[in-house]
This record gives C-alpha cells, structure tokens and sequence, in this order.
C-alpha cells in the first residue's frame, strides 16, 4: 500500500515528540484501519528515534556523498530522495546491510544508533554521523 510509505520518508520529523504524534494521528486514525481490508491490524506504532548517516569513510559535509553508494529501503520514494541530494542509492534488504556494507557494495546507509550498536555494523563501518530526519 503506497500511502504508507508516508511513515518513512526522511527530513519530515522535527523531533521524537513530533514523530510520536504524526505515528498517532497519521499511522493510527488514518492508515492503520486501512489494514483491516487486507486482513491485517496494526499492534502500534513504534518510533525507533531519529537516523544517523552510517558510513565507511567520514561524513562532514554534503559534498562529502556525492556519487557515494547509499543502502536504502527498497521504495521509490527514497531512491528519489536521495538521488536528488547527489547519493547513488542501492536498494538493499535489512538483513544483507553487514555484508553490503563489508563487500563495499554500499558506502554508507541511514538507520538509528541503535541498529549501528546491534547489528554490529560498527564492525564494518567505523564512522556514525547525526543525520537531519
């Protein structure tokens, strides 16, 4: 369902309280009953908190992703959005990030510090720069 991509488009969020409250508002009066027509219902929402750039080399400017092969979640949308800011995005699934990020099939990705920390992406991918989402 392509109007639920809403919930993951990046630099809409001003802070964790504005997330929750568009996660309310949004994904559960809104989206979420749309689910009962495909057979399924929504448990929540969950905020995994803001994004932070996750990458092999270090990040301090713009410039600095320009051409740089960048992991996202397989959507249009994010393709677009990245392309737009100079990044070569590369739809990749969550579970292939650590070797994609280890075989140098991707520079850097976006995703919480606190996947950086579980998934031990720190292994292969030493720098962790605050993002803007």
């Amino acid at each position: 369902m392509p109007e639920f991509e809403v919930i993951d488009l990046p630099f809409v969020f001003r802070d964790d309280a504005h997330a929750q409250l568009v996660c309310t508002r949004l994904f559960q009066n809104l989206l979420a009953p749309k689910l009962i027509a495909h057979g399924f219902r929504s448990a929540g929402c969950f905020n995994f908190g803001g994004c932070d750039l996750i990458s092999t080399f270090p990040i301090t400017k713009l410039d600095d992703i320009q051409g740089r092969k960048l992991r996202v979640i397989q959507s249009p949308a994010f393709i677009k959005i990245w392309q737009t800011v100079g990044a070569s995005p590369v739809g990749i699934p969550a579970p292939e990030i650590y070797s994609a990020l280890q075989t140098r099939v991707v520079d850097f990705l976006e995703n919480p510090k606190t996947n950086y920390l579980t998934f031990r992406w720190y292994e292969v991918a030493k720098h962790s720069h605050r993002s803007a989402t």
